[in-house]
């Protein structure tokens, strides 16, 4: 899937203001963009609020799409605003696959 646009217009948004900015250029309301989305809230909303414990593949890759991200794009993001513990938690993951690989 390839982006229309690049990532975030000035590169600071967050997902959900990528989101709540292509809601208003499509002029339509959270509920259309579930239903063209195929998901529910109890699935969009923590991903937008970075609340989501797991992000699967097929929820990233249909909201990369509608925001118009690459799928790269949208985890730079995603990721850029983790909290503190869940970035801890992906170093100390990062580190064990070093030590195993060396």
């Amino acid at each position: 899937i390839e982006p229309l646009n690049p990532i975030g217009i000035n590169g600071n948004e967050s997902i959900i203001e990528i989101f709540e900015n292509r809601l208003k250029e499509l002029s339509i309301t959270k509920t259309q963009a579930l239903e063209l989305l195929v998901i529910d809230s109890n699935t969009l909303d923590p991903v937008l609020d970075k609340t989501a414990k797991r992000v699967d593949v097929a929820t990233a890759l249909k909201i990369s799409s509608f925001l118009n991200l690459s799928i790269e794009d949208f985890f730079k993001i995603y990721i850029k605003d983790l909290s503190a513990e869940k970035i801890g938690e992906l170093e100390k993951v990062k580190k064990a696959n070093f030590i195993v690989s060396n």
